[in-house]
């Protein structure tokens, strides 16, 4: 680690693989985003907790709903497949 040279090399077999090893110079910088467009509390942080909340929520029933829904759709189509109700 750190001075010895580089000898794990990966193999690409697509232009969307990440680079390993010597091709890894192609991997893009970093790069650091701040959102200004919020305002500040007076601990120096914008996230609201409050919207946080409510986006956790609305996920959380987005995925119950689709989690019964594909319950729904697997049980009508073993029952489609056995021919009983």
């Amino acid at each position: 680690m750190g001075g010895g040279e580089n000898r794990l090399s990966g193999r690409s077999t697509d232009a969307r693989h990440i680079p390993i090893g010597a091709n890894s110079a192609r991997l893009p910088a970093p790069e650091v985003v701040t959102d200004n467009s919020t305002s500040m509390n007076n601990n120096q942080n914008n996230v609201d907790v409050d919207r946080e909340m409510s986006l956790l929520a609305k996920n959380q029933l987005s995925y119950n709903f689709y989690i019964q829904q594909i319950n729904h759709d697997l049980k009508m189509l073993r029952t489609g497949i056995d021919g009983r109700a």
